[in-house]
């Protein structure tokens, strides 16, 4: 069977372009060679929650607790408030002494340095972001198979081995389709049941960091960065306080999550996939992973040196004016392991019914050969998937190439010369019947013309046929050019389609008026004809015999036509 690439998904390109051992080894050396920290991204900061405070408040010394409330009673304020706010003016001058070129605690302003440290954090998160927004877009749970693949790839091969009916259908004990269904669905349970739990922890923990890298890519560095605005202080900007107040509380949320890394197997995994496709040209892989894998240290690092510099935990607490506050980080709801089910719970009920498919395929296939004497119906030249290089789809060549080999083999050597006499000859009892015939025989009479017609405007001279070819020709993205061959397709699609109907409907109509004709029975829609007993001459007989034949013909034709637009109307 030919592989179209283009009706592949990005896991299913990958994975075959993953095929070839020296392209593996070659991606097994670079991810080996890679020089990407471990360390944590961020570092556990010192913050003081509501237990350490109300601990804190309880060890104060009497007189401590006198002088407390001896502010309280000039304030408005019980102690304990008074003794909050005590604690977030020690914090405001611990901060202001730990990163005094960053924050002007006393004006409640951000100076220009950080909006340099804010602008070299959007730098690293926005090289993350273009290969995680496609893959937490609609591919969510085919990366994470991917991922999986990289991972832990004996789990992946046995998922796609062991659940492919193509390449179990001769084990032992598969005797029917049941069989075959129940082999499949017991294999993928087991394969489940032993995913190794070393494995997916680690897989989890890659799933978490791209989440959480995820939301920091996604954040809204442009804004929080335009409040920064010149201050009359040597010409360096500055931002107040309370102009991102919410956002930059935001921003330490997401980077309280931000804690590990991806490992490099999931970075590999990561920029493959972002690929869509390898490609040949393994010199090309080599310098495009080299490259993605230097960046991502470079990003990681800046990153893990912001995370590190400023205590954005203790930040939080001055700008929400609350010691008591805490970062909680970002929550993210989503497991991996129920997105990585969905995905071949999909893919192996896909899988099956392409198989099912292709078996009907085959037997149909079958069936015209042998309804036509051994004979291959003559399909149309430019009607047919192999006549182009893109995935364009004839929804109907084996209809039509069925209808073509009707007419050829079947109707004009087999059918034409009996039916001509009763259409010459038959003395109808009913009118309608007579007026149903003509258009019945008239209809398969021109079916040769009608499907040379349709081979004419679907060749690259005819009026579909050319406008396909200079669609092919024009010089545009390789979805645009699909997109317009597509729907001029259809329209050769619609075309063909309203000659296979039509064929069917006069077969089934050729059916019920020869039986009419033969087996009349009284009051019924098909009546026979008023010369039957003499019709034909000496061959009465024999003419009898030969639209009995006709019968067999357009039933068997019928069917077998049936069967093609169902499968058809399945893809």
């Amino acid at each position: 069977m030919s592989i179209d690439m283009e009706e592949f998904s990005t896991f299913e390109k990958i994975v075959h372009d993953l095929g070839d051992d020296e392209r593996r080894d070659l991606l097994s050396r670079i991810e080996q060679g890679a020089k990407v920290s471990r360390e944590p991204l961020s570092v556990v900061q010192d913050d003081k929650g509501s237990r350490d405070i109300e601990a804190a408040y309880k060890e104060l010394s009497f007189f401590q607790r006198i002088f407390l409330a001896i502010k309280a009673l000039f304030s408005g304020k019980n102690s304990r408030q008074v003794f909050e706010d005590d604690l977030l003016v020690k914090l405001k001058k611990q901060i202001s002494r730990q990163i005094p070129h960053l924050i002007d605690v006393n004006n409640s302003f951000f100076l220009d340095r950080m909006r340099i440290e804010l602008e070299s954090l959007a730098e690293s998160a926005r090289f993350f972001k273009k290969m995680l927004d496609n893959v937490f877009s609609d591919n969510k749970s085919e990366f994470i198979a991917f991922l999986v693949r990289a991972e832990c790839e004996k789990i992946s091969l046995a998922l796609e081995q062991d659940t492919n009916p193509r390449m179990i259908i001769g084990s032992r004990g598969v005797q029917d389709e049941s069989d075959l269904k129940n082999l499949i669905e017991r294999r993928y349970k087991e394969i489940l049941r032993d995913f190794p739990e070393e494995e997916k922890k680690r897989i989890y923990l890659d799933y978490q960091s791209f989440s959480y890298l995820k939301e920091l890519s996604d954040y809204d560095f442009d804004t929080i960065l335009s409040r920064f605005t010149s201050s009359g202080r040597a010409n360096k900007k500055a931002c107040p306080f309370s102009d991102i107040t919410k956002r930059f509380v935001a921003l330490a949320e997401i980077l309280k999550s931000t804690q590990m890394p991806p490992s490099k197997s999931g970075l590999k995994a990561l920029f493959l996939y972002s690929m869509n496709t390898l490609g040949t040209d393994d010199l090309k892989v080599e310098a495009y992973m080299k490259q993605r894998y230097s960046k991502a240290e470079e990003a990681l690092s800046k990153i893990r040196t912001f995370n590190t510099v400023i205590p954005m935990d203790q930040l939080a607490k001055i700008l929400m004016n609350d010691f008591n506050y805490s970062v909680q980080g970002v929550r993210r709801g989503e497991d991996w392991f129920v997105l990585f089910k969905k995905f071949w719970n999909e893919r192996i009920t896909r899988t099956y019914k392409d198989y099912s498919r292709e078996l009907r395929s085959t037997s149909i296939v079958q069936k015209a050969v042998n309804y036509f004497g051994g004979q291959k119906a003559p399909i149309i030249k430019y009607y047919h998937p192999s006549f182009y290089q893109t995935s364009l789809r004839c929804a109907h060549w084996r209809s039509f190439a069925f209808i073509n080999g009707f007419y050829q083999f079947v109707y004009a050597p087999k059918m034409a010369n009996s039916l001509k006499i009763l259409f010459i000859n038959g003395e109808f009892y009913k009118t309608d019947n007579r007026i149903e015939f003509t258009d019945t025989y008239n209809f398969f009479n021109s079916l040769h013309d009608k499907i040379v017609l349709f081979e004419k405007r679907i060749h690259p001279e005819g009026e579909i046929g050319k406008a396909i070819a200079g669609v092919q020709d024009e010089k545009a993205n390789g979805a645009l050019q699909e997109k317009k061959t597509a729907v001029l397709m259809k329209k050769a699609d619609a075309e063909a389609l309203l000659i296979v109907d039509k064929a069917m409907s006069n077969l089934q109509s050729l059916n019920k008026l020869l039986n009419g004709v033969l087996y009349s029975e009284a009051g019924g829609k098909y009546d026979t004809i008023s010369n039957m007993s003499y019709i034909g001459g000496k061959e009465n007989e024999l003419l009898k015999k030969e639209w009995e034949k006709c019968i067999s013909f357009a039933h068997e034709a019928y069917s077998i036509l049936k069967e093609m637009r169902i499968l058809e109307a399945s893809k």
